[in-house]
C-alpha cells in the first residue's frame, strides 16, 4: 500500500514539473482590425503555415459594419498582411476551411437595413499561392454558423448550422472534395 501510494505521489509531483516546464501558449498579434464572427482557416504553404481570417462583423456592430476583408498571417513571422477581399459584400457565420494548399470559405448569410439575414450558398475558394479568389459550386444545402474542417487535405466536411428551412441547428453533414490534384 505505502508502495502504491509512494509512486503514485511520484507521477504527481513528475506530471505537475512537466507542466511547469512546458513553454506557455504562444500568442500571436492581434488583427489589424478588430472584427468578430469572423471565419478563419489555416493552411500549410511551401512549409509555411498561414491562417486567414475571413470577412466578419466590424466594431460598430451594426449590419453596415459587416465587412469582406481578409488578411493572412505568416505565424514564423507573426506578422498580418491585408489580402484581397473576399468576393461579395461581406457575411456573417461563414466556415472557412484549408486543404489542398487552397482556402475554401462556405455559406454564411447576409444582412440588410431592417436586420434580415439572406442565408448563401456560396463556395469561395482563395489561392494562397496565385493571390486570386475563385468560385466555386454552390453548396448542396446553405448554411451558416457551421463547423468546417478537412480531411486528408481533401475533403471538406461541413457539419450543422442553420438553413433558411429550419429555426433550429440542422444535423446534416455536407462533404466537398477539392480538384484532383
Amino acid at each position: 500500500m505505502k508502495k502504491a501510494l509512494l509512486i503514485s505521489t511520484l507521477l504527481l509531483v513528475a506530471l505537475v514539473l512537466v507542466a511547469l516546464a512546458a513553454p506557455a501558449e504562444e500568442q500571436f498579434q492581434p488583427l489589424p482590425v478588430p472584427v468578430s464572427n469572423n471565419a478563419v482557416a489555416a493552411v500549410r504553404i511551401n512549409g509555411q503555415l498561414l491562417v486567414y481570417s475571413f470577412m466578419g462583423l466590424g466594431s460598430q456592430k451594426i449590419w453596415s459594419s459587416v465587412t469582406n476583408s481578409a488578411y493572412a498571417l505568416n505565424v514564423k513571422y507573426d506578422k498580418w498582411t491585408t489580402i484581397r477581399p473576399a468576393p461579395g459584400s461581406g457575411r456573417l457565420g461563414t466556415v472557412a476551411a484549408g486543404a489542398a494548399d487552397q482556402v475554401f470559405l462556405l455559406g454564411g448569410f447576409v444582412l440588410d437595413p431592417s436586420g434580415l439575414e439572406q442565408i448563401v450558398p456560396d463556395l469561395s475558394i482563395y489561392d494562397p499561392i496565385s493571390l486570386r479568389w475563385y468560385n466555386g459550386p454552390e453548396m448542396p444545402l446553405a448554411v451558416r454558423d457551421a463547423v468546417a474542417g478537412a480531411y486528408r487535405d481533401r475533403y471538406i466536411y461541413v457539419i450543422g448550422g442553420l438553413s433558411r428551412c429550419r429555426e433550429r441547428p440542422l444535423p446534416a453533414l455536407q462533404c466537398l472534395g477539392t480538384p484532383e490534384p
